[in-house]
């Protein structure tokens, strides 16, 4: 991996960590991607690089716990 690859996988980590730190507290539905990007310490930008919105966030955690 080149420097770029670790910084993007470091990022998505970091995002998908506050994520489920938010889900263990609050359902989906009530998930926003502000909460997410102020937690893990992003802009919204940054989340979109990476995911769609908060399902596709879901989706993309559910699959590497599988």
């Amino acid at each position: 991996m080149n420097k770029n690859e670790l910084r993007a996988a470091e990022t998505k980590k970091n995002l998908q960590e506050a994520f489920l730190q938010i889900y263990t507290k609050k359902e989906i539905s009530q998930i926003t991607i502000r909460e997410i990007t102020d937690l893990a310490g992003y802009n919204r930008g940054t989340f979109y690089l990476y995911y769609h919105d908060v399902y596709d966030m879901f989706q993309h955690v559910s699959s590497m716990a599988d």
